[in-house]
């Protein structure tokens, strides 16, 4: 009988006791900023949105059984499955690369960092079901480029690729960065494969499930596209240190701090030729890695990045730090655990569950304790109290109602994404009203589709606007064309454990006249 450990049973174990705790934060924090925008997606389905391509939405819908179960644990779900899933296929392509044991550690390298355990994991984002595509399509590209000929069973490959990565970019459009990097591969080592008909099969199936895409982005002036043009292409801004840096920092604090160092090194130790640069599995992952991860610092110099955009570049990092960590087996014979990686990986459970006990917990607020500007510059409060409001309102909104101080069809109003995607899902639904954003196109996104969908505001209707105080902005000045009168009816604090950690503001707007901004056109 072999002594040799049963690694497969190893990662069984971890992806079921890292599938627990995270199922534990995900059913005890509010859902995030994006989290709660992108369920907004899943209210009415279509083949692209705003910000994103539709899958996810697709999967909020599907895992929420057509929202009838719109709790954070079910909104969640997609999201602690597909990054299940995502890490047995981590290990699958570190056993394809090497052996089980490359297949192990790779696990564990990719669950420590924060971006494979908790982002890609717990939170519901496109990049959630976006990483099992990514390693998916990994996957297939270690099989297709061991062979030395497109054989059968590679061109079958070919096309699962085709589909993995079309998949793959309905849920971000970058994911097209793994055809780069796999073009990449045949101009340098396979040029012969050029002439092979299920390379351009397999670039079609991906096109063809992009199509839908590009189909709603052509119909409403590729508005998409625009947007987030706009987010990378300002070169007039010139050399930011402070974005670099802040994109670093960030990268480091999402990939891991402990293991940043070994990435590097494992980087270098294919690029000086300490490996066979003809390694066709350790080349193609690096090219499909490094493309992502450069474009995204050099986009950094001029404009803010924000950290887990080149994530999915690190699936094919931890495969190759996995790699590098077992050459030491290759020299010494033996099987040394790198104790770094056991430290990272504790660490990385520590800090999950100390940061949502502190998000629960903490007495007051990290931010400002200034009035009118309470919990200003505090994180947690994204993710916490949010639904604690909704009955303090309801009896306002009712008092108000039964005095004649609103029409009967009163609705919320607010101005940007974000926080009113958060008082659409904690306030506005529970309490059975609709929200509609009276603002520009680029600050309200999904909600110019979403205005229509829900009728618009009326002529001559009244509203409330609720405005947290960390996230202030003067509405009596704002909307003062808009509506006849704006009243303060209130402001209602919330407490986490006993102190005063936010506070809402109310006003009654009364009588809408309509909206007199700059119009929300797309054309």
């Amino acid at each position: 009988m072999s002594n040799q450990p049963n690694y497969r049973y190893r990662v069984i174990i971890l992806i079921l006791i890292l599938f627990l705790v995270k199922t534990f934060v995900a059913f005890s924090l509010n859902l995030g900023n994006d989290e709660v925008y992108y369920t907004l997606y899943a209210e009415t389905l279509h083949i692209n949105y705003f910000d994103h391509p539709p899958i996810v939405g697709w999967m909020i819908r599907f895992f929420t059984f057509n929202n009838n179960f719109n709790s954070e644990f079910f909104i969640r779900l997609g999201s602690l499955i597909s990054g299940s899933v995502s890490l047995w296929l981590i290990y699958l392509c570190g056993k394809k690369l090497n052996n089980e044991l490359t297949g192990y550690w790779a696990v564990c390298i990719y669950s420590s960092m924060l971006y494979g355990s908790v982002i890609t994991g717990v939170f519901i984002l496109p990049d959630s079901p976006q990483m099992v595509c990514w390693i998916w399509s990994l996957y297939l590209l270690l099989q297709i480029v061991s062979d030395e000929t497109i054989n059968r069973d590679s061109q079958i490959r070919l096309l699962l690729f085709g589909l993995t990565t079309g998949l793959g970019m309905l849920c971000k459009i970058h994911t097209v960065f793994l055809w780069f990097g796999f073009i990449l591969f045949i101009l340098i080592f396979k040029r012969k494969w050029l002439s092979n008909y299920a390379l351009y099969a397999s670039a079609l199936i991906t096109f063809l499930l992009f199509i839908p895409v590009i189909y709603w982005e052509f119909e409403n002036n590729f508005i998409t596209f625009q947007f987030h043009r706009n987010r990378v292409n300002n070169l007039s801004r010139g050399f930011d240190i402070q974005t670099i840096t802040v994109f670093l920092f960030g990268l480091i604090f999402y990939t891991g701090i402990f293991l940043f160092p070994a990435y590097i090194k494992s980087i270098f130790w294919i690029v000086n030729k300490k490996v066979n640069l003809f390694n066709s599995k350790l080349m193609i992952l690096l090219l499909c890695s490094l493309p992502l991860l450069m474009v995204s610092f050099v986009i950094s110099i001029f404009n803010t990045v924000l950290p887990h955009w080149p994530g999915p570049s690190f699936a094919g990092i931890s495969l190759i730090t996995a790699m590098f960590f077992q050459r030491k087996e290759a020299v010494h014979g033996i099987v040394i655990f790198p104790k770094i990686l056991l430290f990272s990986l504790s660490f990385t459970i520590i800090v999950v569950l100390s940061a949502t006990l502190l998000i629960n917990f903490y007495p007051g607020t990290l931010g400002t304790k200034e009035k009118l500007k309470m919990g200003n510059g505090d994180f947690t409060l994204d993710i916490y109290g949010w639904e604690k409001i909704s009955k303090h309102l309801d009896s306002i909104f009712k008092a108000d109602l039964k005095m004649g101080l609103v029409k009967k069809d009163y609705c919320l109003i607010s101005n940007k994404w974000f926080p009113a995607s958060h008082i659409d899902f904690y306030i506005a639904k529970p309490l059975h009203l609709k929200l509609f954003l009276l603002g520009k196109l680029n600050e309200i996104h999904q909600y110019y589709f979403l205005n229509k969908e829900r009728g618009n505001i009326s002529i001559g209707n009244d509203a409330y606007c609720i405005i947290p105080s960390n996230y202030q902005f003067d509405a009596k000045v704002e909307f003062s064309k808009m509506f006849k009168q704006i009243d303060s009816v209130t402001v209602i604090p919330q407490y986490r454990n006993g102190v005063i950690c936010r506070e809402f503001l109310l006003l009654r707007c009364k009588d809408y006249q309509g909206e007199i901004v700059e119009k929300n056109n797309p054309q």
